[in-house]
């Protein structure tokens, strides 16, 4: 089976999967949106998020240290919310889009 990583390893070598990572945060988001009456839609936007790093040039990039950004992760959750909540796209392209900005 293959793993797929979520992110570089961090300061104590370790990675995490990318399978725990999504769910990790779909059930973050789920739970901070319940007092918008929309737990749903938080659980879907955490949940694909990230999609785009199941992507084999993503993988690849998180195991090079040299590199410094990797390729685009955020549009392929984006495109798969608009297919059955266009809102919802728009809020994982932006979320993602603004984690990267503060680490620039």
């Amino acid at each position: 089976m293959v793993e797929f990583l979520a992110h570089s390893a961090n300061v104590n070598g370790q990675r995490q999967l990318l399978s725990e990572h999504l769910l990790a945060v779909a059930n973050l988001a789920r739970d901070f949106a319940a007092c918008l009456r929309a737990s749903q839609l938080g659980y879907y936007a955490g949940l694909w998020h990230d999609l785009g790093k199941f992507h084999p040039e993503f993988q690849a990039y998180l195991l090079d240290e040299e590199r410094l950004r990797g390729p685009n992760h955020s549009s392929a959750g984006a495109l798969l919310a608009k297919k059955y909540f266009e809102p919802l796209a728009f809020l994982i392209a932006g979320t993602t889009a603004a984690s990267r900005a503060g680490k620039n």
